[in-house]
């Protein structure tokens, strides 16, 4: 082969590499439609022990629920960060969260491998009222 091909690909998989690193450093938003009270989002962990990650917003005293339904043998972990706190609510998979929150701003959620090999998850969040910033 010509050295300039092999450079090409070369920069071609290193390329793919970096976006792929990129995205599964994404922080997702998670919106509700107008007039909606949950929605349910598909995700999927990579093969790195990296966390998936998602945001929403929500206001003080809103009633909210995130449960996460993990796909074939995964299990996992789930992690919702109050604004400008550096620790939060969590706990195996399953229901990660029910109740009032506690502050008004952006939550993050985090979705962490706990052990199997599938990828697949479903994450619902039910919140009360709208999540509008006012």
């Amino acid at each position: 082969m010509h050295r300039g091909l092999l450079y090409v690909m070369l920069l071609a998989v290193l390329w793919t590499s970096a976006l792929s690193a990129a995205q599964a450093e994404v922080d997702r938003e998670i919106k509700m439609g107008p007039g909606r009270q949950s929605v349910t989002v598909r995700g999927k962990l990579g093969p790195s022990d990296k966390p998936a990650k998602y945001h929403f917003y929500g206001r003080a005293g809103q009633k909210c629920r995130i449960r996460i339904q993990p796909d074939g043998d995964l299990t996992t972990a789930g992690h919702l960060f109050v604004p400008d706190q550096q620790e939060g609510y969590g706990g195996p998979g399953g229901t990660i969260y029910d109740g009032n929150l506690p502050k008004t701003g952006t939550y993050k959620i985090w979705v962490e491998r706990r052990s199997g090999k599938s990828n697949g998850f479903s994450l619902l969040l039910a919140c009360d009222g709208s999540q509008r910033k006012r």
